[in-house]
């Protein structure tokens, strides 16, 4: 009999520890960026076209326009389109580089660890007013990348970083133009 009482008990606590932890969350204002649109302003369509890939990564350019579609597709404020004069955001930009800097080496001084760093340049700028809203010349992301014995897992392991450093990215713009355009309203520019 006492064993039930003890768990009763243990129950009891952990539901009111959740309770607690939930609250204390939403009351230090955390918000999922995902789920919830920061953004409450007028909706706004962002002109999104395939970037010029500058790299010799093909198909690197489809995997970034896919993931930028996909990200902002989550919110309810902005859609996309590929007709410049129905836009009122324009974000473009292009790919420019994929390195390959070593990390660190084994006794025969073969490269054992890399990190890729895409770099990419873009702009998103409001194309009623044409003020440059955001603008990066040389916009970096890192990935770290172990290298194998073999050529074919290597090249795999290639792909997989950059459509991770891919969806990074378009992550970022898509979180970083919300806040854009909330900063903005809250000024009063819109």
């Amino acid at each position: 009999m006492r064993g039930a009482g003890v768990n009763t008990m243990n129950k009891s606590f952990r539901t009111t520890l959740v309770i607690s932890l939930l609250l204390t969350i939403g009351a230090c204002g955390y918000h999922n960026p995902y789920v919830i649109d920061t953004y409450k302003g007028p909706a706004k369509v962002v002109f999104l076209d395939i970037w010029p890939n500058q790299t010799s990564e093909f198909g690197l350019e489809t995997t970034l326009y896919r993931d930028m579609i996909n990200w902002f597709q989550k919110s309810s404020k902005l859609s996309i389109t590929r007709d410049i004069d129905k836009a009122d955001l324009i974000l473009k930009g292009a790919i420019i580089g994929i390195d390959l800097p070593g990390l660190s080496y084994t006794a025969s001084n073969t490269v054992r660890d890399v990190k890729i760093l895409l770099t990419v340049r873009f702009s998103l700028k409001d194309r009623q007013s044409g003020k440059i809203l955001w603008d990066e010349s040389a916009f970096m992301l890192q990935e770290p990348l172990r290298i194998v014995e073999s050529v074919t897992a290597n090249s795999d392991n290639q792909r997989a970083a950059l459509a991770k450093l891919s969806n990074e990215l378009a992550e970022k713009i898509y979180i970083n133009t919300l806040n854009i355009l909330t900063d903005l309203q809250k000024k009063g520019s819109q």
